[in-house]
This record gives structure tokens, C-alpha cells and sequence, in this order.
């Protein structure tokens, strides 16, 4: 028993099994078994998230997108409301308010020299005219095209007018009725431009005349005529010439009358023949038409004469936006600089013509600059405070998410993880569902500013201004939103990062110590800051109901209104927000019960 004691004693014991050395360890197990956690484990969180918080991020992500919505479609909205104000204004002012008219009144003819003589025949007295006549149309449609092209229509119309002249034969019988007194105008136009826009009653459109031919020029009467003078196609009409006892004679070619009076073709003429009031009777004015050869004649042999040549330029008002408006009114202005400077000193006269230009587009456009800018303004401050409450909830989502996930980010952050790499887990789920709601939010904010507008604006009212669907799909483009987009999606990015940075910061005893009981509550919750917010609303709207609104107090001579009838949309909005977030965790804990 001693010697087997002995043996057992003296028997060498087996060798520890060796241990590896820190330099041959598996550099791939230093990764996982430093004192600093892995990237890899953030990459584990956001797996985590995936799978088990794909709710709370999508609710998250869909705050983003009504963020991003938000932004964007008030810029869009503003946009469309501007413009169909604008088209309303445009379309209100008539054809006078928004077209552009050039008018040159000749004070002599180009065949008199400076002592007032002529200085040929009428036919080198045409021929000048002619050729001063083509001068002025190419300068005009030259420095039109340059600073109205942008906005008118392509087809500019040409006219020539007299002045009011005497009206003296029908048919060699005198014209004159004591003691009513009656005046002839005549005009002549380009009728490839002008048919479309009369009817023509009986007769023809006058012809040019052969050359050499002495008989009187085709002339053109309109209905009022026919009937209060008793005038037929193929009469001959007399006019008297100013300054002697020259007579032009023209036929009755035809009877016509406008196809509508306030046609936007004629600029505001509508040819009708209104009697004026005198203090021995009644003056009755009618328009004479011809075609521009035959007045161009009659110009020529009667130099005493006066003509003015018109020129209409017709602005397109859906060319015509509320981005434009202000480079438009500009253009306007130096095209009437340009005129008033080139046209008058394009030939060589005795006497310059004198220059006109009718319109009313800059200053129509300016008023409209100045309504917009105050109709935007209560627009912005609404959207500050929606967007501020979307942001809220976007905070909210992310904190529960935050919430569900806070063991393994307090585990994380007690192996090593930096509050950066946590971040950077949650700045890449934020960053994705940011880029999603920054591709979508423009286009979803393009339908819903459209339909904003259908809904706001009655549809007869946008049928009178003559806006049509195009015209607002064309306008409410996503490409014009893409910086609101892009701050939208960011400060929904930094709502979940903000969300996010508390619980970044918190190890597992932290984690422990908040779980048992939390130690920090937001300062607006420990200092009741909504419930004071919520009773300072009541005094505004208390206030607002029993001293009227701003209306009301301005009829009482009330120049100061209170400041809380400003800022109660917005603290009601905050603090509905603050008390919703103040009762959600007793409601969440008694539906959990």
C-alpha cells in the first residue's frame, strides 16, 4: 500500500495544455475582443432595427416625407395662387390694359421741305411715304422682338388712322342733317390679319386699286352707318380734306361689323357709333375702312392730311407668370425708352413724328408684385408652424424607436462604441429615408398644391380667368422645389439624430438607473410650460371673441392690435403638441394595461 502510495506520488503530472501568446491570436478575434466595439456591431443595430422597429422607422420616415411635402408645397402653392391672381387681373384690364400700342403721328409729310412746300409730284410724295412708312415698321418689329418677344404673340398688327374729317356727300347729296353734325374717320388695315375678326355683311373686302386707275378706293362702312345715314354697297361716300376744299371720295364696297366688340384684335376700338352730346345737337363719328394702298394715296395727294400709323403688340398673359412678371414690366419700359429714342430720329424731317405708347402692363404687373407679396406672407407663417409640428412628431418616432433599442445601445456604448458610431447607425437610416422622402415630396407636393388650388378656388372663377389644367400642371413643377426638398429631408435627418443623442450618451448603468427612474424630463415638462402655453390661448381667443378681429378694431379706430391675436395660431399649435406629448405615455400605459 506504501509502494503503490509512492508510485502515485512519484508519478510526473501531465503538462498544462499550452496557451497561445498574445502575438499568435487570430487577428480577426481582436475585432470582437478589444476594448472598442466593432463597426460591425453598429451594422448588427441597424439590422436590429430593421427587423424589429421597420414600424416605427416607417412612421418616422413618412413624418419626413409630410416635412419634405410641407416645404414644398408652399412655395408651389404660392406660386399657383399668385398666378392665377394674376391672370385674373390681366384678364379683368381688357385688351387695353395689356397690350403694348406704338402710335406715330406724322406733323409733316416726308415730301415737304422745311419751309413747307412740296417738293414733287404726289407720286414721289407716295413713293417717300411709302419707304419712311417701311423704315418705321422694320424698326418697330425689330426693337419689339427684342424686348416684348418674350411674352407676345408672334403676329403684330398694322394700322393707319386719320383724324375726325368732315363728312360732307352721299352720293353728291349733302351728308349734314341740322342739327346733328357727322364725321368720317379714316382707317385702313391688313385684312389677311383683320378678316377672321368681322363679319362681313354684304359687299366685299376692299381691293387695291389698279395702277393709274381714277376711280374712288373701296371703303368698307359698318352696320350703324348703313342704317342711321341710309348708306348701300356701291354708294359714294365724301369726305373734306383740313385746310381747303379738297374732297376724297370713296365707294361703298361692303357692310361689316365686328364679331365681337371687346375682341382682343382691335385693342379696345370697338367701332361703334356712340352719338356725343353737343350744345346745338348730337356729333356722330364713323369709321370709314380701307385697305393700306388706298389710304397711303389719299395721303399723298392731300398732304394737309394727318395720319397716324398704328402698331399693337399683343401680350400673351400665359407667357406672363408670377416669376416673370417683374422682368417683364421691366422690358415694357425699356421698349418704350427704345422707341421714344430711335423711332423720331429715323429720317431726316423738318419735323420729328411725335410717339405714343398706350399701355397699362408695367404698371398692372407692379400692383400685382405688391398684392402678392402681402398674400404670401400669412401663407409662410402658417407652413413655419405645420412644419414645426411635423418635425415634432418626427422626434417622436425616432425617440420610441431609440426607446426599444436603448439596451443594445447602452450595451454597445459599455463595450467601447463611441455616441458617433451609434449616430452614424441612425444618420444612415435617416439619411435613407430622407433621400426617399427628398425624390417623392416634390412631386407629391406638385399634386397636392394643385389640387389646393381646384379646392380653394371656385371653378368658375378660374374659367373666367382663362386658366386651364395645363397651365397649372406646367407651373407647379417639382424641379422649382428641389432646395425645400432638400432642407426638409435634412431637418427630419436631424430630428432623429437629436431623438437619437440622448440615448447615445447612456452606458448600462446609466441605462439601469433611467429604467428604475428617469432623471431627465425635458424642461418644458418640468416646468408645465404647456399648460401655461394652453391658458395663454384661451386668453387670446377669449380676447379675440370679445373685442372682434383686427377688422373690427380697425372700424373702431384701433391703430395698435394685441399681439396675442398674432401669436395664438402658433402657441396653440405648440402647445397642442406638448400636451398631446405630455398625455400619449398615460394613454400608451393604460392601453397597455
Amino acid at each position: 500500500m506504501a509502494a503503490k502510495s509512492t508510485d502515485q506520488a512519484t508519478k510526473p503530472l501531465a503538462p498544462n495544455p499550452p496557451q497561445p501568446q498574445p502575438d499568435t491570436l487570430d487577428p480577426s478575434a481582436t475585432l470582437w475582443r478589444g476594448n472598442r466595439a466593432s463597426p460591425i456591431a453598429v451594422v448588427h443595430l441597424v439590422r436590429g432595427n430593421l427587423r424589429h422597429g421597420w414600424r416605427l422607422l416607417l412612421a418616422a420616415g413618412l413624418g419626413i416625407l409630410v416635412a419634405v411635402v410641407l416645404l414644398c408645397t408652399v412655395p408651389l402653392y404660392s406660386t399657383l395662387v399668385g398666378n392665377v391672381q394674376l391672370q385674373s387681373v390681366l384678364n379683368a384690364r381688357g385688351p387695353a390694359g395689356r397690350n403694348v400700342e406704338i402710335v406715330v403721328a406724322d406733323n409733316d409729310h416726308a415730301f415737304f421741305n422745311p419751309y413747307g412746300k412740296p417738293t414733287g409730284t404726289p407720286q414721289d410724295a407716295l413713293v417717300a411715304l411709302q419707304n419712311k412708312t417701311q423704315q418705321e415698321d422694320a424698326l418697330v418689329r425689330q426693337i419689339g422682338q427684342s424686348r416684348l418677344g418674350a411674352f407676345t404673340a408672334p403676329d403684330v398688327t398694322t394700322a393707319s388712322v386719320t383724324a375726325t374729317l368732315p363728312f360732307a356727300l352721299i352720293n353728291d347729296q349733302p351728308a349734314v342733317l341740322s342739327p346733328n353734325q357727322a364725321q368720317a374717320q379714316l382707317l385702313a388695315y391688313d385684312y389677311t390679319q383683320a378678316g377672321p375678326h368681322m363679319s362681313l355683311l354684304a359687299g366685299h373686302f376692299p381691293q387695291p386699286l389698279p395702277a393709274g386707275s381714277t376711280d374712288p378706293p373701296d371703303a368698307l362702312i359698318t352696320l350703324a352707318m348703313a342704317q342711321q345715314r341710309n348708306v348701300h354697297v356701291g354708294d359714294t361716300l365724301s369726305v373734306g380734306v383740313p385746310g381747303g376744299s379738297q374732297l376724297v371720295a370713296v365707294r361703298v364696297a361692303g357692310v361689316w361689323q365686328p364679331n365681337q366688340l371687346d375682341d382682343n384684335f382691335w385693342n379696345g376700338r370697338n367701332f361703334a357709333t356712340v352719338p356725343i352730346d353737343l350744345a346745338n345737337g348730337q356729333l356722330f363719328i364713323y369709321p370709314i375702312l380701307l385697305d393700306q394702298p388706298s389710304l397711303q394715296a389719299i395721303a399723298a395727294n392731300a398732304p394737309s392730311l394727318g395720319t397716324e400709323r398704328h402698331w399693337i403688340f399683343y401680350a400673351d398673359p400665359t407667357r406672363i407668370t408670377s416669376a416673370t412678371m417683374s422682368t417683364v414690366a421691366d422690358q415694357v419700359i425699356q421698349f418704350e425708352h427704345d422707341i421714344n429714342n430711335q423711332l423720331p430720329y429715323l429720317t431726316a424731317e423738318a419735323a420729328p413724328p411725335q410717339v405714343h405708347i398706350f399701355t397699362q402692363l408695367d404698371a398692372t404687373l407692379r400692383s400685382v408684385v405688391a398684392q402678392l407679396a402681402l398674400i404670401t406672407q400669412p401663407l409662410f407663417a402658417v407652413a413655419i408652424q405645420l412644419e414645426g409640428l411635423a418635425l415634432l412628431f418626427v422626434g417622436a418616432m425616432a425617440g420610441l424607436l431609440v426607446e426599444a433599442q436603448a439596451l443594445e445601445i447602452a450595451t454597445l456604448r459599455s463595450r467601447g462604441a463611441s455616441g458617433w458610431q451609434v449616430l452614424g447607425g441612425y444618420a444612415l437610416q435617416g439619411s435613407v429615408l430622407g433621400i426617399a422622402a427628398a425624390l417623392a415630396g416634390p412631386w407629391l407636393a406638385a399634386l397636392v398644391a394643385v389640387a389646393l388650388v381646384r379646392s380653394f378656388v371656385p371653378a368658375a372663377a378660374l374659367d373666367a380667368t382663362g386658366v386651364s389644367s395645363g397651365f397649372l400642371t406646367g407651373l407647379a413643377r417639382p424641379s422649382a422645389v428641389i432646395v425645400p426638398a432638400l432642407v426638409g429631408a435634412a431637418l427630419g435627418v436631424g430630428a432623429v439624430l437629436v431623438a437619437t443623442w440622448q440615448a447615445a450618451r447612456m452606458d448600462v448603468l446609466a441605462f439601469r438607473r433611467e429604467q428604475g427612474r428617469a432623471n431627465h424630463q425635458p424642461f418644458w415638462r418640468r416646468f408645465y410650460l404647456d399648460i401655461a402655453l394652453a391658458v395663454i390661448c384661451v386668453l387670446a381667443y377669449v380676447d379675440l371673441s370679445l373685442f372682434g378681429g383686427l377688422g373690427a378694431r380697425t372700424e373702431l379706430g384701433q391703430t395698435a392690435s394685441s399681439p396675442l391675436l398674432f401669436a395664438a395660431p402658433a402657441l396653440l399649435l405648440l402647445a397642442g403638441g406638448l400636451l398631446v406629448l405630455r398625455a400619449f405615455p398615460v394613454a400608451a400605459g393604460l392601453g397597455a394595461r
